[in-house]
């Protein structure tokens, strides 16, 4: 009886992954690629050669993971900004905002050996989300209580002249 790996899909062939370690799809030695820092997207980069590579699994993928373009999208990618908030961006957004990024971060540009071992954003440093505004005044409303005894409880009838003239009692 032939053992099967629980790796394999039926066909024998390896499973479909989501993740694709960098070094699959490029030469990590190649000197001429070279990584920019995306800011407002802690753990990102974007190659010269416009490649996505996610450094948020720094232990399992030392080169980084390939960030594909969103199906069907034309070239959108979803990435997680400093806020950890999901969002599509444009690949010529992502490298206008690399190559206008002034602040000069260290180590960039740099080669794909070289990465960068924090790439988490760190939940102390994101700021809260707003709360919403809360009301000047605060409104509680009044009841008035009455006994489990309705025997003597009495309805006023309001009459409708608008002159709040008391017309009968009821007895409820």
């Amino acid at each position: 009886m032939a053992r099967t790996s629980k790796h394999r899909s039926k066909g024998g062939r390896p499973p479909k992954s989501r993740i694709i370690p960098i070094e699959k799809i490029i030469n990590i030695s190649d000197p001429d690629i070279l990584w920019y820092y995306i800011p407002g997207y802690n753990g990102y980069e974007i190659s010269n050669y416009g490649i996505i590579r996610s450094m948020k699994h720094f232990m399992k993928y030392p080169y980084g993971m390939w960030i594909r373009p969103i199906k069907n999208t034309r070239g959108l990618y979803q990435l997680s900004n400093d806020h950890n908030e999901r969002v599509l961006v444009p690949l010529e957004e992502l490298w206008r905002l690399s190559q206008e990024y002034d602040h000069g971060v260290t180590g960039y540009p740099r080669h794909t050996l070289q990465t960068d071992r924090s790439s988490r954003n760190h939940r102390c440093f994101i700021p809260p989300k707003p709360r919403p505004a809360e009301l000047d005044e605060v409104i509680t409303p009044t009841f008035t209580i009455i006994d489990e005894d309705r025997s003597n409880a009495i309805v006023p009838l309001i009459g409708i002249d608008g002159n709040n003239t008391y017309y009968g009692t009821s007895k409820l």
